[in-house]
């Protein structure tokens, strides 16, 4: 069985402050597996999990937080 991560699972990433070097060291994956699904890829179910439990033991960088938020505005 495989899972597809939606766009949040990126903003989770960013908000983190997590390259894909350091999130692959946490969830002990490869980079290119963080990279696929970073990009909306289908991985492993058991991959996604592991991704999963590693961005969420990640603290929230607040700084990054609210950048990312503040990109996300529509300012027209």
């Amino acid at each position: 069985m495989k899972y597809q991560f939606s766009p949040a699972f990126l903003e989770a990433v960013r908000i983190r402050g997590l390259t894909a070097t350091k999130l692959a060291e946490l969830a002990h994956v490869s980079t290119s597996t963080v990279g696929a699904a970073l990009q909306g890829k289908e991985v492993q179910i058991a991959t996604a999990l592991r991704l999963a439990r590693a961005v969420a033991e990640t603290p929230v960088i607040p700084a990054l937080e609210q950048w990312v938020r503040d990109d996300h505005l529509d300012v027209s």
